[in-house]
């Protein structure tokens, strides 16, 4: 969808082509910078222009688990979900279960989620976190911790 009004332009897609000959196949990369221009089609001013920098995307990291309580002994499931304003970073890719600086196991993404299942948690209250490690297009993120109370 593209639209124009007084204070805002949305290019629903690119069409066209950056200088050059056919095809125009550029690609931007991480670290690239590109210039955007625009004119104002009403009034035939500008061109506003902007320089901006691809980056790799942010991320966020969110933890549950269940049951929690659990009693010593019982499984325990945690799930991550990892997001970002472009989607889920590509299945196939892992995320650790942290107690500390202790590895407790891993994950491995599937439409945005990992889980991890232990039953090995001792008495007491533990803190465990999430930690993606990011990638060449998303960045790294860690959960808040979830406090896993065990019986």
């Amino acid at each position: 969808m593209n639209s124009w009004t007084n204070t805002k332009i949305v290019l629903g897609g690119f069409s066209g082509g950056w200088g050059g000959a056919p095809p125009y196949n550029y690609v931007l990369n991480k670290g690239d910078s590109v210039q955007i221009s625009v004119f104002d089609a009403q009034t035939a001013s500008g061109p506003a222009q902007v320089t901006v920098t691809v980056s790799a995307e942010k991320t966020t990291t969110t933890l549950a688990s269940t049951p929690n309580p659990s009693t010593v002994g019982a499984e325990v499931t945690f799930t991550a979900t990892v997001s970002s304003s472009a989607g889920s970073p590509p299945d196939g890719e892992t995320v650790s279960f942290m107690q500390g600086k202790t590895t407790l196991g891993t994950g491995t993404l599937s439409g945005g989620s990992a889980t991890f299942t232990t039953s090995t948690l001792k008495t007491g209250t533990d803190s465990i976190v999430a930690v993606y490690p990011g990638d060449s297009d998303f960045l790294t993120s860690k959960s808040k911790p979830v406090k896993q109370v065990v019986q």
